[in-house]
């Protein structure tokens, strides 16, 4: 008979893909039986030996592997019944293995091992327990299978950053430190704790150097800080809530956004040590926003000492003013002194805010779950990626409400109904962003919940105690995604520096939306006006801009910047990156000038009124970004948002570096003082004539003609 003592053996079995340890010292017991003749000899004369006892855990998303016997025998085959839908046996290996899909447990599962000469073995049956998040599976930001984020209209399928694959090759983050700026953050959150460095927490309400519990936000019951931690660092497997983009990353807050006096500490919150700062955060409003010395020499320095010399990243979002709402109403006539003109409305630029204008800043737009822009996501050449943002995940109109003026029903495929993103939240129903809403004093009385994940009664028990929420959206919710993806490219390659992540977030990005261009229809429809879509007065054709393809080979388009982020395939890129990027230098030229842009016809089927200077450039190297400055006069009642420039490289690649239509109206000009960056040029060569063109559609009545006096190139290159 076969020998049936128990030995004990310390073993380990990797996960391949995560390197993470399953089991321990286990006893080995004799997991088969064994077909025997009358006599009671075996009839497995193959040598087959006792089948090694099975990993009982996994790890949802994490390699599993099992095998019953290193060296089978040749002639050997192996058959499995009762396998979990996502594992698979190698028939000659006898290798099960696979990757969980979600958590579990899955039991009765049996291999047997047969020789047709000599019988079989057959292992005792065994029960995989899988440990996950519940909420991953409503999280289309991870893994987009189609869900619908409880929102009442779904996704489309295979529409993500593929932060599962990158995941699944076994980066979660670990050994990266992440600073997220902003209301602050609630460090005991049940999801959250596990991964915060309390000790580098901030708190700019003490004394510097500030450090401390950061608290959350005072002056509204949600916490934006905590929702967007949950994005990038919430813990994973452990059997609650969500996970994070890096789940084994750390993470510290800051309150930056919740004290009065943020000048005060604008140098302290991009500072210290960190290897990415999560900047959720931007300026809104009628005109740009200027940028203290102070602050973009500590942002340069930051980039130059921090993590070793390799330089901090710092992610920012672009914006959430694709819509720049004038006034009380949707859409507006392009000035007041001409109210029965054509309805429009203006596009505030993510260059208004002179972070997002910054080289130093990775600016981050928002896609939602269907692969398009995100329908309030600002556009802007300052762009550099895009990553999920969502959109509103409200499941009726009663609760999303009606259209504005006219209390007309919310169109069908309308932004308000598809998937937001699923995070933390504010711990119980009487604060944060799930809650009662009757508690909520900001809510019009009789406001209902976006969906009953969010309040109901009785209280959906993915969320009985409503810690987690599923209407987080917004570039808010980008730039953490994007900062998660960063994170596990740092852990990949902890010796990549700023620039070179920068590069390879730009060598990898989706090329999503294609065939997008001026004239083809917006993919979500809005309730004014929908028969004007896609913009019939935009007659520079500068708010919905075809892709390009500059002359280094990357693609670009103001929407998305180089694209939709790509996790497995920056993660890939990270590990065998190799390239040296040199020395970046900024050059500056200066073009004075004096020319005059007359307005535009009033008559919309004509070409709006423009003008052209150019400028040769003699500087050698490839292109890392170009800032560019103009001193535009503009004369009452027209407004500087009624300029729209265009930049072409000697390449012959043009850029939108400001759209027609924009926000700016609090000004009575542009300045060299606000420059406007735009990506659009990386990797071409800077050498050669370089060519603006000047949009004016003003259809003020007088007609003044704006005047530019000077226009100027920042070119950052290597």
């Amino acid at each position: 008979m076969v020998d049936q003592k128990r030995q004990v053996i310390c073993f380990a079995i990797l996960a391949l893909g995560a390197g993470l340890p399953i089991g321990g010292c286990t006893k080995f017991s004799p997991a088969f039986r064994a077909n025997s003749d009358s006599s009671g000899a075996t009839t497995l004369a193959t040598g087959l030996a006792t089948f090694a006892d099975p990993p009982l855990s996994a790890r949802q998303d994490v390699l599993y592997t099992y095998t019953p016997l290193p060296n089978p025998p040749s002639g050997v085959t192996f058959s499995v019944t009762g396998a979990p839908s996502w594992a698979t046996l190698d028939t000659v290996k006898g290798i099960l293995s696979g990757y969980p899909d979600a958590p579990g447990t899955f039991s009765g599962i049996q291999i047997t091992a047969t020789n047709t000469a000599s019988g079989k073995t057959v292992g005792n049956p065994f029960t995989i327990t899988v440990a996950g998040d519940p909420l991953v599976a409503q999280s289309w930001h991870l893994n987009n299978t189609g869900q619908s984020g409880f929102g009442r209209l779904s996704g489309t399928a295979g529409e993500d950053s593929k932060i599962q694959e990158a995941i699944r090759s076994g980066y979660t983050g670990k050994g990266v430190k992440i600073g997220i700026s902003d209301t602050g953050m609630e460090i005991t959150h049940e999801d959250l704790q596990a991964n915060v460095m309390t000790s580098l927490c901030k708190n700019y309400n003490l004394p510097a150097p500030y450090y401390g519990d950061p608290g959350v936000a005072s002056f509204s019951l949600e916490d934006h800080g905590t929702m967007v931690s949950g994005i990038v660092g919430a813990v994973g497997w452990n059997g609650i809530g969500t996970r994070g983009v890096a789940p084994n990353a750390s993470i510290a807050a800051f309150n930056y956004l919740n004290v009065d006096d943020q000048a005060t500490v604008a140098l302290d919150q991009i500072d210290g040590p960190y290897d990415i700062f999560n900047e959720s955060y931007y300026y809104s409003g009628p005109g740009p926003y200027i940028e203290t010395d102070d602050y973009l020499a500590k942002l340069a320095a930051g980039t130059t000492n921090l993590r070793g010399g390799k330089g901090a990243i710092y992610v920012h979002c672009a914006g959430n003013d694709f819509q720049y709402f004038e006034g009380n109403g949707v859409y507006v006539s392009p000035n007041e002194e001409n109210p029965s003109g054509p309805l429009i409305f203006r596009s505030s630029p993510s260059n208004t805010d002179a972070d997002n204008a910054s080289p130093y800043i990775i600016s981050v737009g928002a896609v939602n779950a269907a692969g398009f822009k995100s329908s309030y996501s600002s556009m802007g050449s300052n762009l550099w990626i895009s990553a999920a943002g969502g959109e509103f995940a409200y499941i009726s109109d009663a609760a999303a409400g009606a259209c504005p003026f006219t209390n007309a029903a919310l169109p069908a495929n309308s932004p308000y109904f598809m998937p937001a993103i699923v995070t933390t939240d504010r711990t119980g129903c009487n604060v944060g962003l799930a809650l009662n809403p009757a508690l909520d004093p900001s809510q019009p009385p009789g406001s209902l919940p976006a969906n009953p994940f969010e309040f109901a009664v009785p209280q959906s028990s993915l969320n009985p105690t409503c810690n987690y929420t599923s209407t987080m959206n917004g570039t808010s919710s980008a730039t953490p995604n994007t900062v998660g993806v960063i994170a596990l490219m740092l852990e990949a390659n902890p010796n990549l520096t700023w620039r070179d992540v920068k590069h390879i977030l730009a060598s990898t990005a989706q090329k999503i939306d294609p065939d997008r261009s001026p004239t083809k229809a917006l993919p979500w429809d809005w309730c004014s006006a929908p028969s004007q879509m896609p913009f019939p007065w935009d007659r520079p054709g500068h708010l919905a801009p075809a892709w390009v393809t500059n002359a280094a080979g990357f693609n670009f388009n103001n929407w998305y910047g180089f694209g939709r982020l790509d996790a497995n395939a920056a993660v890939t890129m990270a590990k065998t990156y190799g390239l040296n990027l040199g020395t970046m230098t900024m050059t500056h030229f200066d073009r004075p000038t004096n020319v005059k842009i007359p307005p535009s016809d009033p008559d919309l089927t004509k070409p709006p009124s423009y003008v052209i200077d150019t400028y040769g450039v003699t500087l050698n190297g490839k292109i890392d970004a170009v800032q560019l400055r103009v001193a535009i006069q503009v004369l009452p009642p027209s407004i500087p948002g009624n300029i729209g420039i265009e930049l072409t490289s000697p390449s012959k690649t043009t850029s939108v570096v400001l759209n027609a239509y924009n926000s700016w109206s609090n000004e009575n000009s542009l300045s060299t003082e606000s420059p406007m960056l735009t990506n659009a040029f990386y990797g071409e060569s800077p050498q050669g004539t370089w060519t603006i063109k000047v949009f004016n559609v003003d259809v003020s009545t007088p007609a003044v003609p704006a005047v530019m006096s000077d226009w100027q190139l920042d070119i950052w290159s290597h």
